[in-house]
């Protein structure tokens, strides 16, 4: 299967917010989880300290630290959002100037990608799996390429989204 079409701005900005999303979700759902211990051990530490015992303050110190941790985390997600939006914009721009054609090529033996400044040629074997996340399609390639190729089901409508994706069920795993 071979699809060719023109990028779209629109599109793209969606798919690139939903993946980083995804990729972000599990980590942010381990750092909420943090700060819902926090606060029980505030309270507690607090009431162990307003009884006179000392052990209060290990409470105190392991919450502070948590929270400190808690905030730390939460700047470099702001910190890696801010930077992966930034080269977002940057390739929506080289890629609106460039106007060209992207080429996506489904083959039994491997996978073809080629755009304005990229061309791929990556057997099935190097791909780790493939989601969905609403209309939109990821392939990801295995940790040492980091490359992940992101289609939307309208820019080939729904009827060849769907064979893709069934193709890639016989290739690669879905996450």
């Amino acid at each position: 299967m071979r699809f060719e079409f023109t990028f779209n701005e629109e599109i793209y900005r969606k798919q690139s917010n939903n993946y980083f999303t995804f990729v972000w979700k599990k980590f942010q759902l381990k750092n909420n989880k943090r700060f819902y211990i926090i606060v029980p051990y505030v309270l507690l530490g607090a009431f162990i300290i307003f009884l006179k015992s000392n052990l209060g303050y290990i409470f105190l110190f392991v919450s502070f630290y948590n929270l400190y941790q808690y905030f730390k985390f939460d700047q470099h997600y702001k910190t890696n959002r801010k930077n992966y939006l930034s080269k977002v914009e940057k390739n929506i721009l080289d890629q609106s100037s460039q106007n060209k054609i992207s080429v996506w090529e489904f083959k039994d033996d491997k996978f073809y990608y080629s755009d304005y400044n990229f061309e791929i040629d990556m057997k099935w074997n190097l791909f780790s799996n493939f989601l969905i996340i609403e209309d939109d399609l990821f392939i990801e390639a295995k940790e040492k390429v980091l490359v992940v190729f992101q289609l939307n089901k309208q820019e080939v409508g729904e009827t060849e989204f769907n064979k893709i994706v069934l193709f890639l069920e016989s290739k690669i795993s879905k996450v």
